[in-house]
């Protein structure tokens, strides 16, 4: 299921504000650079149907909501918060002609116990009786909660460059293991994370669903 000690990678060139890439794309003509960087809170609107395309049916389990519109705007004010699993600071995006082409979502598993709190505090009003998650992660790593792509630049390294950044990231932190789960059903995400150095360590059931 889980993770692998971080990956060893260069740091050349690395930037401040965020990293600059080639976009891959065997037909490329011209320049097609994207930069990965932290999201910020004016990314919101642009990269949240990229959050809940990486979030699946969990989204409607993290919102306490049923309607596609009000689990849109639950997730907007967790986005905008300066605390909890879902603010903004904890996203790193892949930015592409100002469009957000990726996302990613990372923690220190150590403090989901904190992280929580805003989300159950939020849920009150709709969900009150949740009060806890079932547990994705295992102490004392870093782990990468959700990644999602466009649909349009996919098999082009984005999802890679993403992980790659999350990594840099996760070593700023002082953390030395990197982890995450994918559904045992998504074999191509699952063989894109084995050539990423992540190995399988144990297979859990969240929510009725197979992941490893």
């Amino acid at each position: 299921r889980r993770g692998s000690s971080f990956l060893p990678f260069s740091v050349a060139g690395l930037l401040v504000w965020g990293r600059v890439f080639w976009l891959e794309n065997n037909k490329r003509k011209g320049n097609e650079i994207m930069v990965i960087r932290n999201a910020k809170k004016e990314d919101v609107k642009r990269a949240i149907e990229l959050i809940l395309l990486a979030l699946g049916e969990y989204k409607y389990v993290l919102s306490g909501c049923k309607k596609e519109g009000e689990v849109v705007a639950r997730f907007e004010e967790y986005l905008l918060s300066e605390k909890g699993r879902y603010s903004y600071r904890n996203f790193a995006i892949a930015d592409h002609k100002d469009r957000v082409i990726g996302v990613i979502n990372y923690y220190n598993s150590d403090d989901v116990e904190e992280l929580n709190q805003h989300l159950f505090e939020c849920l009150q009003e709709n969900s009150p009786e949740t009060t806890t998650f079932e547990a994705e992660w295992e102490p004392g790593e870093f782990y990468l909660d959700s990644l999602a792509v466009d649909p349009a630049y996919r098999g082009r390294g984005v999802a890679k460059k993403l992980i790659e950044y999350a990594e840099k990231v996760g070593r700023q932190r002082g953390m030395t293991i990197m982890s995450l789960i994918v559904l045992e059903r998504k074999h191509k995400a699952y063989w894109l994370y084995r050539r990423l150095g992540f190995h399988m360590k144990l297979f859990k059931k969240l929510y009725g669903e197979d992941y490893k």
